[in-house]
């Protein structure tokens, strides 16, 4: 099957992806934030989180219409909020592997 010329030069011309939305370029940069951080506990001890470091990792890969996570999926959430306002501005769902691990014998 051979496919039409003109239909070739309209697939070309359509964008590879949706078009920044206007409440994302109005508050975040092209950037990626990336926070490492140390994530424990031992037995009978409490949970402990800990920055590591916070670096730019590049060009932003994720999402810029869907900014706020309404799945609920994740142990732990992690939203951005205006400080003037509170207005919530992106959030995601987050699990480390420290929630996996702390349903091991060994974490017991």
């Amino acid at each position: 099957m051979r496919i039409p010329a003109v239909l070739v030069m309209l697939l070309l011309l359509v964008p590879s992806g949706p078009p920044p939305s206007a409440a994302y370029e109005a508050v975040f940069t092209a950037d990626t934030m990336r926070i490492d951080y140390f994530h424990g506990s031992g037995p009978g001890a409490a949970e402990t989180i800990a920055l590591d470091r916070v670096v730019n990792d590049g060009p932003w890969p994720g999402s810029r219409t869907q900014l706020v996570d309404t799945t609920n999926h994740g142990q732990y959430l992690f939203d951005e909020r205006d400080k003037a306002t509170g207005a919530l501005q992106y959030s995601r769902g987050i699990s480390s592997i420290y929630g996996e691990w702390a349903t091991t014998g060994e974490a017991k």
